[in-house]
């Protein structure tokens, strides 16, 4: 026998029970299935005896099936995220226990089972949680998606997100749209993206100046980018070199050091801003050669080669596709690179290890994040995507004249990552004795 039930007050009920009792669901599930069931999306209810389905009214239909077997502690259902299903089952419960308190019925304990009409409003109750959530998984992307590179145009995470946003484009079926949100080393575009609704619609390439020096540097950030942020995949890691106008009296570093040494707060160096990898990176090296420079911050990247380029500055660490056809043209000239290993990308500039400073080793990387409570399945089907762009080998040579070096390896071993990148910047910082200006 099938029948079809009234879904309104079940719709109000679990709406009020998400919003009451928020422990049951991660963030995400609170608000969309708030939105799915208020705007009436969840569509006409069918029952027929231990089979219920539901129809979800949106960019197409889908439909979720619940197999009931009268056991109400081993429920099944076809829905695709099972663990929120068990939470949904134990929240429909709940709210089930609730109505009998009001209507005069009580249930026997937890294993009672469940009879009649009441055992199909339990159900119904939880095919609302799960329709709602399966609809939320099955549209993604429903509209185009916000790519905000954490620099200036021609930044390095500006450079890899043009690279990223036609593939995925093309990948998921709407457009990825690249958006520069410069300033104060990351932390303009982090604080925007870290209030962005979690839906997977807004989305940042955001590299250690955002996740891990600002927060050395500064204790009275807004965001946290271990709480405020999922974080999805790493993508890239990138050195720095350290470069010159070739107007500057010195070939190697020995010499620039020595140099720089002659004219204590004389000699200028130049930035991407404050707190950017290029100050941070520049203000070890300092600490580590004894030397005392001028620092002249910039807004990004390009800026702070032009002032390369003009003369304005006589120093500064930048990352690698800013400059490598400057250098190579002889306009610039490079003392070292930043990491331990020579980059393939100008195989002939040596580490500043191997020009007597032992342990130093600083490269940023860039890396995928989304607002903190981006869906689960979301977030892997944004790694997967990623990771097979990145395969392509048109990508992995092209990353490699850049001067990145490849470094995709998924949220578990990202967010771990993150952890100990904060630890290196924050023992750098406090070693080098830098503040945030």
């Amino acid at each position: 026998m099938k029948s079809e039930l009234s879904i309104d007050a079940l719709a109000a009920e679990t709406i009020d029970a998400i919003r009451t009792d928020a422990a049951h669901f991660p963030p995400h599930i609170q608000s969309r299935g708030r939105s799915y069931l208020a705007e009436g999306r969840v569509g006409q209810l069918e029952v027929e005896r231990n089979r219920i389905s539901a129809t979800i009214r949106g960019r197409r239909n889908y439909r979720t099936i619940w197999q009931w077997n009268g056991d109400t502690a081993n429920p099944r259902c076809t829905c695709p995220e099972g663990p929120i299903c068990k939470h949904a089952f134990a929240l429909a419960r709940a709210i089930d226990g609730a109505r009998h308190d009001r209507e005069g019925f009580r249930s026997r304990g937890q294993g009672a089972a469940l009879r009649g009409q009441a055992r199909m409003r339990l159900i119904a109750t939880l095919l609302l949680i799960c329709a709602a959530v399966a609809h939320a998984q099955e549209a993604y992307p429903s509209k185009s998606v916000r790519l905000i590179a954490a620099a200036a145009p021609g930044g390095n995470p500006d450079v890899l997100a043009r690279l990223l946003a036609a593939k995925l484009g093309d990948a998921f079926g709407r457009p990825f749209v690249v958006e520069n949100v410069p300033g104060a080393g990351g932390v303009v575009a982090a604080e925007q993206v870290a209030r962005a609704n979690p839906d997977g619609h807004v989305l940042m390439l955001g590299d250690s100046g955002a996740l891990a020096i600002n927060p050395a540097l500064n204790s009275r950030l807004t965001y946290s980018p271990l709480r405020d942020f999922t974080l999805i995949t790493a993508l890239a890691a990138v050195p720095t070199v350290l470069v010159a106008p070739s107007s500057v009296p010195a070939t190697t570093l020995q010499e620039f050091v020595a140099l720089a040494k002659a004219k204590p707060g004389a000699m200028t160096y130049g930035s991407a801003g404050n707190g950017s990898v290029h100050h941070l990176t520049m203000a070890v090296f300092a600490s580590r050669a004894g030397i005392d420079m001028l620092h002249v911050p910039y807004k990004g990247g390009t800026a702070l080669v032009a002032a390369l380029l003009a003369g304005e500055v006589q120093s500064g660490w930048s990352g690698i596709p800013n400059v490598a056809s400057h250098i190579k043209s002889g306009r610039l000239k490079v003392f070292a690179i930043s990491t331990a290993r020579r980059s393939a990308s100008l195989p002939d500039v040596p580490t500043a290890i191997e020009q007597g400073y032992a342990d130093f080793d600083i490269a940023t990387v860039i890396g995928l994040q989304a607002p903190a409570g981006a869906p689960r399945e979301v977030s892997a089907r944004l790694q997967a995507a990623v990771a097979k762009i990145l395969r392509e080998r048109e990508i992995a040579e092209r990353m490699t004249n850049l001067g990145m070096e490849l470094m995709e390896n998924g949220t578990e071993h990202y967010v771990r990552f993150v952890k100990e990148d904060m630890e290196r910047y924050a023992q750098a910082v406090k070693a080098a004795g830098v503040r945030q200006e």
